[in-house]
């Protein structure tokens, strides 16, 4: 495993073209494998997904890495780290990862993913997705949290990421919070399935966290209202 990557920047010029660069570095530690060979480099390019089936992008035998981008770059930038055997043989890990998002050249805050995420039947037929947001988990936060996006599997098991079934406003919270969207009327003892996802601006703009875990709750439209308190002095 390469592990404990690290990002930061070097202001660069490429005086062949005269292009002002900025430079994206990565640091870990070596591998304790004896028979290290050399490392394999993927990187998304800008886009906010990176494929770690695809051939490697790079190979360094440093426990450190660097590629230029334009000094107006906006977009993500994920790297993936390997280690390579002298037998060629490389591992597997998809978990040596780094993330920087570039907003014209300067780096930008990463939302957290959701925690304490819920699915819970309500009256109606219908069902409530809570979750809970921690800003102070964010990478260069806390204030990336414009929106929550909820994908579902329709009831079918196969959860759909290609669009949200609805976008909840989290308005950047810098404190820790609770957030909440109600679904539609729904088959009353069918299992649904919600994944929620923080993005840094309205879909399908910004970056989103890429959590794949997904929570269940089963409509039941038995369910009672919830009562309306009002509490006084009497």
């Amino acid at each position: 495993m390469a592990g404990n990557i690290k990002t930061y920047f070097i202001e660069a010029v490429d005086w062949f073209d005269y292009v002002p660069k900025v430079t994206l570095r990565l640091d870990w530690t070596h591998s304790e494998s004896a028979d290290r060979d050399h490392y394999t480099i993927r990187h998304s390019g800008g886009d906010p997904f990176l494929d770690p089936d695809a051939d490697p992008d790079d190979t360094t035998t440093n426990n450190y890495y660097e590629l230029e981008v334009d000094a107006d770059a906006t977009g993500t930038w994920i790297f993936l780290v390997r280690c390579v055997d002298t037998d060629g043989n490389e591992e597997g890990n998809i978990s040596c990862l780094a993330w920087v998002y570039l907003v014209d050249g300067q780096e930008s805050a990463i939302p957290a993913e959701p925690r304490n995420v819920k699915v819970d039947p309500i009256a109606g037929g219908k069902l409530r997705v809570s979750w809970l947001y921690t800003p102070w988990q964010e990478q260069n936060g806390p204030g990336a949290a414009h929106e929550g996006r909820i994908y579902g599997d329709g009831g079918t098991g196969t959860m759909d990421f290609s669009s949200p079934v609805a976008t909840v406003a989290m308005s950047n919270p810098t404190e820790e919070d609770s957030f909440s969207w109600d679904s539609g009327v729904l088959s009353d003892g069918t299992f649904y399935g919600y994944v929620v996802r923080v993005a840094t601006a309205a879909h399908p703009g910004g970056i989103e966290t890429q959590n794949t875990d997904v929570h269940y709750g089963t409509p039941d439209s038995d369910v009672p209202t919830t009562p309306v308190l009002d509490a006084k002095i009497i």
